[in-house]
């Protein structure tokens, strides 16, 4: 499977990328590089199908200094990033939120129907298999 997430902007309030998943793409918005719960750094990761008492059946990144469920005694980083619905930067902390379309809500960068586009990206990536993923940015 070819998947990766494309970093296309970095913004003071967002960054906006393309999810990539075997010729399918969507528009993706997470926080910004800094502050508080900041965007995943980019690299290598596991997508991992996970059941989320907050958000149900989403996704899981993993990878080095990020762990599925809570960050190991005696290591730092982060965890429970997630790929899951949402609109806009500031409903998300450090997780990744897909969608149908982009645009604004308010004067606000967002993704839209982000409900939808996580039953596609379920329906494209199933729920029982981990997928590597790929981070890119500008």
């Amino acid at each position: 499977m070819n998947l990766w997430l494309e970093r296309l902007e970095y913004r003071d309030d967002c960054t906006l990328g393309k999810l990539h998943i075997d010729g399918a793409t969507f528009p993706t918005i997470e926080r910004a590089r800094t502050g508080d719960h900041p965007c995943i750094p980019t690299g290598m990761y596991e997508l991992k199908p996970h059941a989320s008492p907050r958000h149900g059946d989403v996704y899981s990144f993993i990878g080095v200094n990020v762990f599925e469920f809570e960050v190991p005694l005696g290591k730092e980083g982060r965890c429970l990033v997630l790929l899951h619905s949402a609109n806009l930067a500031s409903e998300l902390l450090g997780c990744v939120a897909p969608g149908l379309g982009s645009g604004f809500i308010g004067n606000e960068h967002a993704v839209l129907n982000s409900k939808a586009a996580m039953s596609a990206i379920s329906t494209l990536l199933g729920r029982t298999e981990s997928h590597q993923i790929r981070i890119s940015g500008p």
